[in-house]
């Protein structure tokens, strides 16, 4: 195990920080009721707010792959993750319609970051074979859309929304985490077998790599078009 757990610190490390941003990016969409509340939202500015955040989080992700197999800096992982943590753990301190889609939508910019950046350390820095090693950090993602109702909603309902700073605390002690594991420090352009293994995409896979692959984007995909569903529903 402490083997396993050296010879794979960075697919550890990003994994877990895959659940936390996925957390973040679940916590405002899960609480949407506190926020109508608090802020007295009709049903189109709560889909409006909804919208910012799914848009900003998800939807720019290639734009913003792009841009970063042009920087090809690893440290953006950590402030992307900072910036989701902060943005999302503030938001119960905002009061105006408009201040909160600019905030949210700024803050879920750090996971349109987060996961083109994530999956590229994943592959190249890990013991394991792609397959396996997209798995576990897709598995490890998935499981924040169920586990955040489950946190956020009881300490909403018993605190209201000005107690969604507790968040910030795991969410910094994580980018901690990730830096002390010196996911910063991770290159992937200077190495030629790197460059060369990284081409094909999904067709460079095997049949046993991508059905690995496909079971947890599936239940990534499944488990957060319900807690969405759930929200614009209630």
């Amino acid at each position: 195990m402490i083997r396993f757990i050296k010879g794979n610190i960075h697919l550890l490390a990003v994994s877990w920080g895959h659940f936390v941003n996925d957390f973040f990016m679940s916590l405002v969409p899960v609480t949407m009721f506190a926020f109508a509340t608090e802020l007295k939202l009709n049903a189109t500015e709560m889909s409006a707010i909804l919208f910012v955040i799914m848009t900003a989080g998800t939807f720019f992700q290639p734009i913003v792959g792009m841009l970063i197999d042009r920087v090809q800096k690893s440290i953006l992982l950590i402030y992307g993750l900072i910036a989701i943590t902060i943005g999302m753990s503030l938001s119960g301190f905002i009061t105006n319609f408009y201040l909160l889609g600019i905030v949210v939508g700024i803050s879920a910019l750090g996971s349109s970051i987060y996961h083109p950046l994530g999956s590229t350390i994943t592959i190249h820095k890990t013991n394991l074979s792609r397959g396996k090693s997209l798995s576990i950090f897709m598995t490890v993602g998935g499981f924040a859309a169920t586990a955040a109702p489950l946190i956020a909603i009881p300490l909403v309902t018993q605190y209201g929304l000005k107690s969604l700073i507790i968040f910030i605390i795991p969410g910094l002690l994580t980018a901690m985490f990730l830096y002390m594991a010196k996911v910063q420090d991770v290159k992937w352009t200077d190495d030629k077998k790197v460059k060369t293994e990284g081409r094909g995409g999904w067709k460079s896979l095997s049949k046993s790599q991508q059905f690995n692959l496909s079971i947890p984007m599936m239940i990534s995909i499944v488990l957060k078009s319900l807690y969405s569903a759930v929200v614009l529903l209630v």
